[in-house]
């Protein structure tokens, strides 16, 4: 034991990590970081699934692992008195569109975009001399206080789902919370252990901080269930990108959690000056990228009935609805307002290169003939009467559907032979449907393609 003020034994902190085993929340209850949905499939009766489904987006075992800042996804384990997770000789310097960074190597841990991870790093007490670790079960430190400061850069923090029930003041450049006894009593945390808790958040330094005081149990208990949420659609490819961020690319691709522990020497906890640093601890933090599906607008869902419509109106608008043709015509009906989007298609693309990745895109009428507002910068898989398939950048596919073109039928085949003499979808159940479909083919994420589609 390290010997205190007046004799007091004082904790020595030694850092230890659990196993992390981390999936996607797409989904979260209101106010707080619990996850309602683990995933959304609008095909199913109750579209929400409330348990984890697949392979995690990450997963590793308990203890140390390092990694080298230009690849935070290759962790090396560090079995227990083996050097084999040293990573400096492979580490190489980190090199963005704005910046070049000095190979760094030093400890991560995982975390996934978008959603609130659980921290796998604590500590416990390390008496030396070859004695074992003691955790506070097994020496407790009755009557002393322990701070433990937590800061961020790229994200938020939480102990006990009280972080976003305890308000940050805005428009100023230092805010702070202290979690209340209401707030207490609307958490998650035992009765008859509960620290005390503040968040602040530094603006000039772009910093997040949660600071936890309490006896060695009460930290424990609370660092514990610390989560770490990065901010809107960070993650560790997104910060080095000068297209997405900037700033981040200049200054400090990826993200750091900075952890120091202190021992109070005297005086009240609360008010106390007087901290005996006992231990910190800097590591990376790996964020996984996930998969964002791409958007379409669909300008149906912004259709308004004109307002010289009425029940006697003839004008055919007042009946037929935003898109409306004639049987055995072909007129082109020009339907605008189509745009896709991608909020991470061009994560790994460089500056020089904005546009690395092309997105799929298929275009079809059910019945009629479709054509595209422009053909140019298009790769096309497949182009008949009723359907345009092409491969392109986000720029040119937005070209092409931005008027999408229908008729009935194309001109040299009207006539009784025509597949849709006659067709009309006032009698005998017919139909007719317009659907975009958009894939990313898997840019940018860890697994999986996204594909959507809108129907019109």
């Amino acid at each position: 034991l390290v010997g205190g003020a007046g004799g007091q034994d004082v904790l020595n902190a030694k850092f230890q990590w659990k196993a992390q085993t981390l999936h996607e929340c797409q989904q979260y209850h209101p106010l707080s970081t619990t996850c309602k949905c683990y995933q959304i499939d609008p095909t199913e009766s109750d579209p929400c699934i409330r348990t984890p489904q697949g392979d995690p987006d990450f997963e590793v075992d308990a203890g140390r692992r390092t990694a080298c800042s230009s690849d935070l996804s290759v962790t090396f384990p560090c079995p227990l008195g083996s050097p084999e997770c040293v990573c400096e000789l492979r580490c190489i310097d980190l090199v963005t569109d704005s910046a070049t960074f000095p190979s760094r190597c030093d400890v991560v841990i995982g975390a996934v975009e978008d959603t609130w991870t659980p921290v796998s790093t604590y500590f416990v007490h390390d008496p030396g001399l070859g004695i074992p670790a003691q955790s506070p079960d097994e020496n407790p430190f009755t009557g002393s206080s322990l701070r433990v400061t937590v800061n961020v850069t790229y994200g938020d923090l939480d102990v006990y789902d009280t972080r976003l029930k305890c308000a940050l003041p805005e428009g100023v450049d230092e805010a702070f919370c202290t979690v209340s006894e209401t707030l207490w009593g609307n958490s998650t945390a035992p009765a008859l252990n509960r620290p005390w808790v503040r968040y602040g958040r530094y603006v000039q330094s772009s910093v997040s901080q949660v600071v936890i005081i309490g006896s060695f149990t009460n930290v424990t208990l609370a660092l514990d269930k610390l989560l770490y949420k990065p901010y809107l659609q960070t993650n560790s490819l997104r910060l080095r990108s000068r297209i997405y961020s900037a700033q981040s690319a200049r200054d400090q691709p990826f993200e750091v959690m900075r952890m120091s522990v202190e021992f109070l020497v005297s005086g009240d906890a609360i008010t106390a000056t007087a901290w005996q640093p006992i231990g910190t601890l800097e590591q990376l933090m790996y964020i996984v990228n996930v998969n964002d599906p791409p958007q379409i607008t669909n300008p149906r869902d912004e259709y308004m009935v004109p307002t010289f419509c009425t029940d006697v109106n003839p004008d055919p608008r007042c009946h037929f609805g935003m898109i409306f043709s004639y049987e055995d015509t072909d007129r082109i009906i020009e339907i605008k307002g189509v745009e896709i989007s991608d909020e991470d298609v061009y994560e790994s693309c460089r500056f020089s290169n904005a546009e690395c990745a092309k997105i799929d895109v298929s275009v079809s009428a059910a019945n009629g003939a479709m054509g595209l507002n422009t053909k140019s910068r298009l790769s096309f898989y497949e182009q008949t009467r009723g359907t345009q398939g092409f491969t392109s950048v986000m720029s040119a596919a937005n070209a092409a559907v931005r008027v999408l073109n229908y008729r009935v039928e194309e001109t040299p085949l009207l006539g009784p032979t025509s597949s849709v003499a006659n067709y009309n979808t006032q009698h005998s159940s017919q139909t007719e449907l317009i659907t975009v479909t958009v894939s990313d083919q898997g840019f940018s994420g860890a697994v999986g393609v996204s594909e959507v589609p809108s129907p019109m």
